[in-house]
């Protein structure tokens, strides 16, 4: 009997098909917010204070994001990067000019206070005045 061994067959490289992906599942939000823009005025409180002092309201909102609070004082696009990072983050249906146009447009006490509503909806504690109001 001999020793010698045939060498190992020599591979081809393989091919790797890769199947080109559809995005729109990633892309296709079906939720919608928890309550209308126009239909969040209560508690009173809450809206008394998101009218007066929006910036002041913005601030608690960011702060209750782990953002910093300093932006709602500070940057007036806040609102908007707040609202577009809540939309995504629960996958509302939505766009980049209507989070604009909800921000800037008049609306600004409107769109804080359902950003606050979806964020107790969803479960997000308020910080209970630990690092803002």
């Amino acid at each position: 009997m001999s020793r010698y061994a045939p060498p190992p067959p020599a591979y081809a490289p393989q091919q790797v098909a890769v199947q080109p992906r559809d995005l729109n599942y990633l892309f296709a939000f079906k939720n919608e917010w928890n309550r209308p823009l126009f239909s969040s005025f209560k508690p009173c409180p809450k809206s008394a204070l998101a009218c007066f002092c929006t910036p002041c309201y913005t601030a608690k909102v960011i702060d209750r994001t782990n953002d910093n609070y300093c932006t709602g004082f500070c940057n007036p696009w806040s609102l908007m990067a707040l609202r577009t990072k809540v939309r995504t983050a629960f996958r509302i249906q939505g766009n980049l000019v209507e989070d604009c146009l909800v921000a800037t447009c008049c609306t600004a006490p409107c769109a804080i206070l359902q950003i606050d509503h979806e964020l107790d909806c969803q479960g997000i504690p308020a910080m209970g005045g630990k690092r803002l109001m």
